[in-house]
């Protein structure tokens, strides 16, 4: 799994949340990745769909896919 945040977000509770998962993951030795990009909340937000997001789940629901055949 792996989340993104602007490092000038203007919700200060998702970078606070997300460096705490950050934390938390490296403690747990979990899988979960999180990302600090340059800029706010909307920055660069088409970009980042185009390039992170649907990538990830065409590779999610591929990997579903094999579980149903």
């Amino acid at each position: 799994m792996r989340v993104e945040v602007g490092n000038k977000d203007e919700y200060s509770w998702i970078a606070q949340g997300n460096q705490r998962l950050r934390e938390l993951s490296k403690i747990s030795n979990s899988k979960v990745q999180v990302e600090v990009f340059e800029g706010d909340h909307s920055c660069l937000f088409g970009e980042r769909i185009s390039e992170r997001v649907l990538p990830h789940f065409v590779t999610l629901f591929s990997k579903q896919t094999k579980l149903y055949h």
